[in-house]
């Protein structure tokens, strides 16, 4: 295993603990998007190493928000 698929895999982790109810298909759709546009091909051409970015600035997003509402 890369280092790069074990940090998705570990931030996957992260976030689903986060938002238990977000489904893993869900998470890799989202990020997919988010590294490579739109488009249902997204999700089948994210490289791991795309996705380390996208992830870690959303999970770095959403404990700001958690932490500034308490």
């Amino acid at each position: 295993m890369t280092a790069d698929r074990k940090r998705v895999l570990d931030l996957l982790g992260e976030l689903s603990t986060l938002h238990p109810d977000v489904r893993l298909g869900q998470w890799l759709l989202m990020f997919a998007e988010l590294a490579r546009g739109g488009g249902t091909e997204a999700v089948y051409d994210a490289e791991d190493e795309e996705l380390v970015p996208v992830m870690r600035a959303f999970l770095d997003k959403r404990r700001a928000e958690a932490t500034a509402t308490g």
